[in-house]
């Protein structure tokens, strides 16, 4: 049964998010998109041959974070590192037709830019290569961020997310110096962790992990995503070691579940037509994020995190959700309140 008044409500959230200020820091690459049709086996080894049609590249990682929340119509500030490279120059031409400004991207002599080669053929991928380096940040790369990133977090944005994709630039005392920076101000603080740095974020306002993250971060506490004790577990296992406010799981298929001691919900996906992943935990993030800056209760923003993820895998290849797309997934979708 169908609530316009609460779908209304949600519109009004998203709406809000114009004008609000993003501080984006994490591991920035390039998606590049290789199209062509594949109409016979190669003679020399049993793998298609991809007839390439066209060449598309894009901001990626923390710098899709970043294209999403442009996209929602918020401001947006990127801090990150790059290669003195081909790719980073390609990179920063994608973020100014994007109009994101890329001066907040240190150069790095040491490492490349993170690129992911996708090759697209009957609107399926059929390959991912990956170049890059992913080793930890050098002492003096880590200061270039800090000088960087303590201007931006003096201007106090509305929020900062933390989008980490184990490619060395988000380092255990880069993150305590930011997290304690912006506890002091009170900006409020969102992570997509991975791996690496997983128990690093002590003391953030929300932690983003998906089910196969907490999985492996949690070995043996048998994370089901369709039982909510299990969830609830799930949190308390977190919150004992980050001291943070509030877990947001992202359950895939299964949802999601949001938990901050007294609030706890899990709400289930919404059925729609799944046409390709990628980039969804990006647009979670950019979405959670905006919610949480836009003050939010819990149960709306559990909403809206879900129905963004959900959206974005509407899209072939990595594609920012904007407003008219959450306009239209709730005008479409049911809500009970």
């Amino acid at each position: 049964m169908k609530d316009p008044d609460h779908a209304q409500r949600l519109l009004s959230i998203v709406d809000s998010f114009v004008g609000k200020r993003v501080l984006v820091l994490g591991d920035v690459m390039l998606d590049e998109y290789l199209y062509g049709e594949v109409d016979r086996v190669s003679p020399e080894a049993p793998v298609p041959v991809v007839a390439l049609q066209r060449r598309e590249a894009q901001p990626g990682g923390a710098a899709n974070v970043a294209l999403n929340v442009a996209a929602l119509g918020a401001q947006v500030e990127l801090v990150g590192l790059c290669g003195r490279d081909e790719t980073g120059v390609r990179l920063r031409e994608a973020l100014q037709l994007s109009r994101i400004d890329g001066a907040g991207l240190i150069e790095s002599a040491d490492r490349r830019t993170t690129r992911k080669t996708r090759i697209m053929a009957q609107g399926q991928q059929l390959l991912r290569v990956d170049t890059e380096d992913d080793y930890p940040t050098t002492g003096v790369e880590v200061e270039h961020l800090w000088e960087r990133l303590i201007r931006s977090i003096t201007a106090r944005p509305d929020v900062i997310i933390f989008q980490d994709y184990d490619k060395g630039v988000l380092s255990a005392d880069l993150i305590a110096r930011v997290v304690a920076e912006a506890t002091r101000l009170a900006v409020p603080t969102v992570v997509d962790p991975k791996l690496r740095n997983f128990w690093s974020y002590r003391g953030v306002s929300l932690f983003k992990p998906n089910l196969k993250e907490i999985r492996a971060a949690l070995p043996g506490a048998d994370i089901l995503p369709g039982e909510v004790g299990s969830l609830q577990r799930g949190h308390r296992l977190l919150s004992e070691r980050l001291q943070h406010a509030g877990s947001l799981i992202t359950l895939g298929a299964g949802g999601a579940f949001l938990s901050n001691g007294t609030f706890e919900r899990r709400i289930p996906a919404h059925r729609r037509r799944i046409v390709d992943v990628c980039g969804a935990g990006d647009t979670v993030a950019a979405t959670t994020a905006l919610a949480l800056a836009a003050a939010a209760d819990h149960a709306d923003l559990l909403e809206l995190a879900n129905l963004s993820g959900g959206l974005a895998c509407e899209y072939v290849g990595v594609h920012p959700i904007r407003r008219e797309d959450f306009r239209r997934g709730l005008a479409t979708e049911a809500y009970g309140g």
